[in-house]
């Protein structure tokens, strides 16, 4: 039975927003895990499909659309259709997959963060290692890493040089 675009967003497209802003994911992750268009998600979430300039209908995707969407939201596959029929969707009973790759996400931004703060300890040493030659070579006083000052090795004295005078 066909519907306006407003009884679309009503019955679905509500349903769809409020499940992916309670997920925390924009409208192109969601679409991304869904395996389509940002613009494919924009249009099931208002019910407004363009065909030409000034020219709307209803969105009607296809069936493999409508269980990716839910699949994304972490509900079953059907549940687009049980939203079309007045139903409540019904949350999947594995880990829903907005969840889970959110926690892959976050394990990736981890990892890459490791290797950055690994690279910053590195160019630290690299820095440290640096100073305390030139210092070392100058003589002057180094700063240690238990707070107290350390003098480099005294320079040594050049044939000719007197000591005293």
């Amino acid at each position: 039975m066909p519907v306006s675009p407003e009884e679309w967003r009503e019955r679905i497209g509500r349903h769809l927003e409020a499940r992916r802003e309670g997920l925390r994911l924009s409208r192109r992750a969601a679409a991304a895990r869904a395996g389509f268009s940002e613009g494919q998600w924009r249009q099931m979430e208002s019910g407004i499909r363009t065909v030409a300039k000034d020219h709307f209908v209803t969105v009607n995707p296809r069936p493999s659309t409508r269980a990716d969407a839910s699949v994304a939201l972490g509900w079953t596959e059907d549940s687009i259709d049980r939203l079309e029929r007045g139903e409540e969707p019904l949350i999947a009973d594995a880990v829903p997959i907005g969840l889970a790759a959110t926690v892959a996400e976050l394990g990736d931004h981890v990892q890459r963060l490791d290797g950055e703060v690994a690279e910053l300890r590195r160019a630290v040493d690299d820095l440290r290692g640096s100073r305390l030659r030139a210092a070392e070579g100058a003589g002057a006083a180094l700063p240690a890493s238990d707070g107290e000052t350390r003098r480099g090795p005294e320079p040594v004295p050049e044939a000719g040089d007197h000591a005293g005078g």
